[in-house]
């Protein structure tokens, strides 16, 4: 149970996995090996251990929690919210079922007033009152009823109580005396999504340009993985899968990496991350692509790069960042391997800024 606490999931997994071949009635393991698989992205296995705990214990709802959980992932979403309104309905546990509804609402069906009543129950709960405030806040900015200055308000009030953390008990510092891991810069890089995702479009041909000079250090705090997810680890001089539930162990783990610049191309998507950055254990941070849509209200980051068309310097006020735009273009197109080469005028093309199955736009490229 350390290793899993600790998310060193594939150490805790080959613990519980020997348990269970000698212990193959004992439901806790089985629902532990379920909580670990579903952590490294293993959700077809998630789903068979869920299942087989949910066999033995049908009223072991956190192994339906992990289930609804898994189905999602591997796209079968109405059984996923049909699980979740049933324990619900069960009255088990009232903060994930509804958690795990209002994130298929939002992100699934795009229906962000229905997630907002769905959590609804939660603010009187103290547990769940942080999750509520912030699944409010991100359906707040697909349907946006108040002005912008209002929401950054609101975002930097509820980054300043639920995200900050407090840097008096949390001490982090860069040993003077320490023998450097190296003469080049070293670079971190954290994102959920190194996959074929934006931040593989926008970003790939920068740190490719860069890797030559710098050691390039990947926090990869997402499970999927694909042909980009590949481009990515071929930059890497360190790739680290960091799937802590815990911020202060993440932010631990950048700090002893002597990062001298981290790109932060998660934002808002991963809200865990801008916990342990709120520590500030790089020397310096950089907010970029990757959940992008509004301030971290953080004071943690040394700048927020966009340029004159996304971020102009008039809406300053609307970004604790501070804001370093470049010129007119604050990202590189990279196109995927498998895009056709463009029939029309040199210059024009098609260009894909967003899951390949979801979104083609029309762009200069």
């Amino acid at each position: 149970d350390i290793k899993r606490d600790l998310g060193q999931w594939q150490e805790a997994i080959q613990i519980y996995e020997r348990v269970n071949k000698s212990f193959p009635q004992t439901v806790t393991i089985k629902h532990n090996l379920a909580l670990c698989y579903f952590a490294l992205g293993q959700y077809f296995t998630s789903k068979n251990y869920a299942e087989e705990a949910i066999a033995l214990d049908f009223k072991l709802w956190q192994s339906s929690i992990v289930l609804a959980k898994s189905l999602k992932e591997l796209g079968d979403v109405d059984a996923s919210l049909n699980l979740f309104s049933s324990v619900s309905r069960q009255g088990d546990d009232q903060g994930e079922s509804l958690l795990g509804m209002a994130d298929i609402w939002l992100n699934e069906f795009g229906d962000p007033l229905k997630a907002i009543s769905i959590i609804q129950p939660l603010f009187k709960v103290e547990e769940f009152k942080d999750d509520a405030r912030l699944t409010e806040l991100m359906a707040s900015l697909y349907d946006r009823d108040e002005s912008a200055d209002s929401l950054t308000d609101r975002i930097k009030a509820f980054s300043k109580k639920s995200i900050q953390l407090d840097t008096n008990q949390t001490s982090f510092y860069f040993k003077q005396s320490s023998k450097k891991k190296s003469l080049k810069p070293r670079v971190g890089i954290i994102s959920p999504m190194f996959s074929a995702s934006p931040v593989y479009f926008l970003t790939y041909a920068f740190f490719k340009s860069i890797s030559k000079q710098c050691d390039l250090v990947f926090f990869n705090r997402g499970a999927k993985s694909d042909w980009a997810t590949e481009e990515f680890k071929a930059l890497a001089t360190t790739w680290f899968d960091v799937f802590y539930a815990d911020p202060i162990v993440l932010a631990k783990k950048i700090h002893d990496e002597e990062i001298n610049v981290l790109y932060d191309l998660g934002g808002w998507m991963d809200p865990l991350a801008l916990k342990a950055l709120s520590l500030k254990p790089a020397r310096q941070q950089l907010k970029w692509v990757g959940g992008q849509s509004v301030t971290t209200g953080l004071d943690c980051f040394d700048g927020w790069i966009g340029d004159n068309w996304h971020t102009p310097s008039s809406f300053q006020h609307l970004y604790t960042e501070p804001l370093l735009n470049k010129g007119d273009d604050y990202v590189s197109y990279t196109p995927p391997p498998y895009m056709p080469k463009p029939l029309e005028k040199k210059n024009d093309g098609y260009a894909i800024f967003a899951n390949p199955a979801k979104q083609i736009g029309r762009a200069h490229v």
